[in-house]
């Protein structure tokens, strides 16, 4: 292969050396180029073509000499101004020793947001076909709410006027057990799946072949995490069988193994280990084929053309009136949420369980720029207060012949080289702090995240722009003076004192505004933590009952489970808490409602729910005896629904649940069978015998004991008496909807961490103003002090001016941080209101630090002895 002399080499001559030199030199180089290419190593080559070329450098060559010695001279002089800076850093110490602190702070801050932020941006990211793949929603134009889970027509109804223009991939879960070895895995997360899964997301196999797994009945596809702990590594399971119990669908099948995937990264929202063919679910579960009120999956499609998008959108009334009636076009529609937007944007939709949102995204990137911003004005204040000190330097570097130029370059290396400090130091301690961040976190975000080339050159830009406007601008303050002036001490100190008092009022400014912030946030958190559910979740536990042979025997194991002493009451239904709610129907209750029905969430129960939850009832009663959920049975409605039906008692009356008709013979207060974070919607409680869709599969229990641990054994012994195959497992309720705002204690407390930070950094700025502006006025104090003045009054002369600048912030900080928060706190259902106490109490806090800082330094200069700063004069 022949090798060629690198481009840009000979692009360089051309530029540098004159153009007769450069024709003749660039020949001779390529000449001996060609001929040592057919002897010599590539390495050996290069090294000494640039070798011949740097040969080829003498002065008569250049096209500019006086160009080429002024650029020696100014290599010479960044040298010496690299020198000089150093000299001034070390010669001021105290003033470095903030600086670096305050600027570190802010850059490990930083540093660690852009990783959050960066690694949530990154879900989902590594599909190829990512940009044209979409989450199939269901969508509800008058409640305006969106539904993660799909029933499974809904594909069929789409494929119907657009096979051509999309391709489905669904997957929806069905806990099983696998016993291989005499051993038994309970899979939790194991999924029917379709096998167009592995042609719309990028699932790289290990083992097998992606383009027929799944393509046929009783096939299973493991992730490399599963394939390790049921075979070992390195071992290739492709056609091995597994026999899986099937507990939903009262099934015991032999699976072959059609391949197995790479481990899935992190930073993905698909939560699958084992995919079985959805072809066996549709066989289990044939009688939910053609139902539209059984949600179970996941839906993605994948549009290959953007423009079929928009045309697809078009036709959902007409799907909708096709596949359901015209009765339902109102209440009923889809939405196509891009896959780059699923992990986000997800917060509104009803069984997303979104572990955070872009408002929070948003929030931590404002908050990052904010604490680099607090930083960087620590600095030029301190620059600004040490200003009177260096205009002597200033002065005497420009009688010896400095030009402007050259102390503008001498400001900028000196605070660059104070950024690069910093961000060293705050590169090692995110380093260093790594292991405590990931896992506070609960996310396996890798370092290698900051280490990426785009993210390498935030960084360079970023101590680039903040050490360039840092030295600029005392640079402006001394540069632009006369020599005279300088000397005289009359450097540009008004304009010195009106930007360090802007400066600093938007420094505290941004503190209260972060302060009031968080102090919000804990409020909301804490009000969803502890706010009335409507039933008591005390003392309360849930027991899923996956195997259909159980669910057989339910009433059975609740009777013994009852029979306990330390159990107060026992009840069955068809959700947990909080609840799914995948059971969905239409009501209507007149002849004006037929034409627009309204959604209902069925839940079966039986009698003793409402008792056991102790959930009141508003009208009529509990249920006397339990039936079928079937024409002219009765019903129980929450108050949700009986507002959506006019908000009059509706006892005894009938209604319509998906056209079947149905007698209310009471209602109840509403109770949040999700979290706080979504509206109570329209319920209907049925009591349904064994056997159906709707059938009770989870078992509520309320004790009444403190010897928890002793009362599980014994449910648990009962439960292997009716299940001794099936996986016993329980939640206790009150921890399950604590767990639900998991995210927003996360945010609260980074929130509240990066607050913190704020205000120390821009505390330990104001304590390095205070600290050069008592200095400056030593000798002002020191004669007021001879003359009488007290230390309270002398004090006051340094506090109140401070004080003002804080105060204005203030002003400017509290709105801002109302208005924010108000617009932040839209995003919950249940919210608080901002209050002036929340408000007074950050404030006061900021205050008080504040005034803390200033008074300490103040006060040490008003104690000290007059006769130390006056002795010289």
């Amino acid at each position: 292969m022949k090798r060629y002399p690198p481009k840009w080499i000979d692009s360089l001559l051309e530029a540098m050396f004159k153009e007769r030199f450069a024709d003749e030199i660039i020949g001779d180089l390529h000449e001996w180029f060609e001929w040592k290419s057919e002897s010599q190593s590539s390495v050996k080559l290069y090294f000494g073509y640039l070798k011949a070329v740097l040969m080829a450098f003498r002065i008569h060559n250049f096209k500019n000499v006086k160009t080429l010695f002024l650029l020696v001279i100014d290599t010479l002089m960044i040298h010496n101004n690299i020198k000089i800076s150093v000299r001034s850093l070390l010669q001021h110490r105290l003033f470095t020793v903030i600086n670096l602190l305050g600027l570190t702070i802010s850059l490990m801050s930083f540093l660690f947001i852009y990783a959050f932020v960066s690694y949530e941006l990154s879900y989902d990211n590594f599909h190829a076909k990512g940009e044209n793949i979409y989450r199939v929603l269901q969508y509800n134009p008058e409640s305006k709410n969106l539904v993660r889970s799909t029933p499974t027509p809904l594909a069929d109804a789409f494929l119907t006027d657009f096979e051509s223009s999309m391709q489905f991939a669904r997957f929806g879960n069905d806990p099983v057990f696998v016993e291989l070895d005499s051993q038994k895995y309970y899979e939790e997360n194991f999924y029917w799946a379709d096998s167009s899964m592995f042609n719309v997301f990028d699932l790289p196999f290990k083992y097998g072949d992606p383009k027929h797994a799944l393509t046929e009945k009783n096939t299973v596809v493991l992730t490399e995490e599963v394939s390790i702990k049921y075979f070992g590594e390195g071992v290739n399971p492709v056609g091995k069988l597994l026999p899986i119990k099937i507990y939903d669908g009262n099934a015991n099948i032999t699976m072959r193994i059609d391949g197995v995937m790479e481990a899935l990264p992190s930073n993905t929202d698909l939560p699958f280990e084992v995919l079985g063919s959805i072809s066996n679910a549709f066989d289990l579960y044939s009688r939910f084929n053609k139902h539209w009120g059984f949600n179970w999956l996941h839906t993605y499609v994948y549009i290959p053309k953007k423009t079929d998008v928009t045309r697809i959108e078009s036709q959902f009334p007409n799907i909708v009136e096709r596949a359901l009636g015209a009765d339902f076009v109102s209440n009923r529609s889809f939405y196509f949420q891009p896959l780059k937007e699923v992990h986000l944007y997800s917060s509104e939709i009803s069984g997303a369980n979104a572990e955070t949102s872009i408002d929070n995204i948003i929030t931590f990137t404002i908050i990052g720029f904010f604490i680099i911003l607090i930083a960087t004005i620590n600095y030029l204040n301190l620059m600004g207060a040490r200003v009177n000190k260096r205009a002597k330097e200033v002065g005497v570097r420009k009688v010896l012949g400095a030009s402007k130029k050259q102390l503008l370059v001498q400001f900028l290396t000196e605070s660059n080289i104070t950024l690069c400090l910093s961000m060293i130091m705050g590169i090692l301690l995110v380093y260093i702090l790594w292991p405590i961040f990931t896992s506070f976190l609960a996310k396996p975000i890798p370092f290698s995240i900051l280490l990426s080339r785009e993210s390498i050159s935030l960084f360079v830009a970023l101590v680039f722009i903040c050490g360039t406007l840092a030295g600029l601008y005392p640079a402006w303050l001394l540069t632009s003076v006369s020599v005279s002036k300088i000397l005289n001490k009359q450097a540009n100190q008004t304009r010195k004192n009106n930007l360090q008092k802007i400066l600093v009022s938007f420094q505290f400014a941004v503190s209260v505004f972060l302060i009031i912030s968080s102090l919000i946030v804990y409020r909301q958190v804490d009000f969803m933590s502890h706010k009335n559910l409507g039933f008591n979740k005390e003392q309360l536990l849930t027991i899923k009952v996956e195997d259909r042979a159980t669910q057989e025997k339910i009433k059975l194991v609740k009777e013994e489970i009852a029979k306990l002493s330390a159990v107060e009451a026992v009840t069955v239904s068809g959700e947990s808490l909080p609840s799914q709610m995948n059971n969905t129907g239409s009501l209507s209750w007149d002849e004006t409602s037929r034409v627009n029905k309204k959604s209902i969430h069925i839940v079966s129960i039986d009698q003793d729910f409402f008792e056991t939850l102790e959930i009141p009832f508003i009208h009529g009663q509990n249920f006397v005896r339990e039936t079928d959920f079937s024409a002219e049975s009765q019903v129980i409605l929450n108050k949700a629904a009986m507002d959506v039906m006019g908000g009059k008692d509706p006892v005894k009356s009938m209604i319509e649940i998906d056209d079947t008709r149905h007698e209310v013979i009471g209602v109840v207060d509403n109770y949040h069978y999700q979290s706080l974070l979504s509206n109570v919607i329209p319920v209907v409680f049925c009591t349904v015998p064994p056997g159906t869709r709707l059938s009770p599969d989870n078992i509520i229990i309320r004790l009444k004991t403190n010897d928890v641990f002793s009362t599980l054994d014994d449910i648990e012994t009962i439960w292997k008496n009716f299940s001794p195959d099936e996986y016993f497992s329980f939640q206790f309720v009150d921890e399950t909807y604590q767990a639900v705002y998991n995210s927003e204690r996360r945010f609260l407390k980074l929130f509240s961490i990066f607050a913190a930070l704020s205000i120390i950094i821009s505390c330990m700025g104001l304590y390095g103003i205070v600290l050069f502006t008592t200095e400056e006025k030593s000798k002002e104090i020191s004669i007021r002090k001879v003359l009488g003045s007290t230390v309270p009054q002398i004090v006051m002369l340094v506090v109140r001016k401070f004080m003002l600048l804080i105060l204005i912030g203030f002003v400017i900080g509290i709105p801002l941080s109302i208005y924010f928060m108000n617009d932040w706190l839209q995003q919950f259902s249940y919210r608080i209101k901002v209050d002036f106490i929340s408000v007074l109490l950050a404030g006061s806090l900021v205050a008080l630090i504040a005034a803390f800082t200033i008074g300490f330094n103040t006060l040490r200069a008003a104690l000290a002895n007059p006769i130390v700063h006056l002795r010289k004069e």
